[in-house]
């Protein structure tokens, strides 16, 4: 499939549908540098509207090679579309407070994910708190970072107990 759509693409370069498509069929592959190359010049030349999955796919494509600035372009791009995702805001947070140490970014998307995660994602929201305190600790602002890791500490809790009944269950 995509050596036949790699063939239509030296055929008719023009036709940035075939860029599309090879960069979505390439995204599952070993060849993420190629995938980005691609979605890129869809991205780039297309005078169709771009689909919010392009900016979230090609967000993931970086996040796998470890290009992390790039990957917060992306996100941020997806989520002017999609600012509902809170899984994709929750990514861009930890994204942003681990790997790029943009900590208005990652404090901003936290506080977000943590708005509208769903009730069950307890793991999601874990994390967020912890992460939220960990930069009011590093900021020096210990008494907001003692009410996150409490916050953080509620949720453990929760973890803890959904694991115990886990446990129960398979006895």
């Amino acid at each position: 499939y995509i050596d036949a759509l790699e063939q239509a693409y030296t055929l008719n370069t023009a036709n940035y549908q075939y860029s599309y498509e090879i960069g979505n069929a390439l995204s599952v592959t070993k060849e993420k540098k190629k995938a980005i190359f691609h979605l890129k010049r869809y991205l780039e030349n297309t005078d169709q509207e771009i689909k919010p999955d392009v900016y979230l796919k090609l967000g993931n494509l970086y996040e796998s090679i470890e290009r992390y600035i790039e990957t917060e372009k992306y996100y941020n791009e997806y989520l002017k579309i999609k600012s509902d995702d809170s899984e994709i805001l929750f990514a861009l947070g930890q994204i942003s407070y681990m790997k790029t140490g943009n900590y208005i970014l990652a404090e901003s998307s936290l506080q977000r994910a943590i708005k509208i995660l769903k009730d069950q994602d307890i793991y999601r929201k874990s994390k967020s708190y912890e992460y939220l305190g960990d930069m009011s600790f590093n900021n020096l602002k210990y008494d907001k970072a003692i009410l996150l890791y409490t916050e953080c500490l509620n949720y453990q809790e929760k973890i803890m107990e959904l694991i115990s009944v886990k446990d129960n269950e398979k006895i």
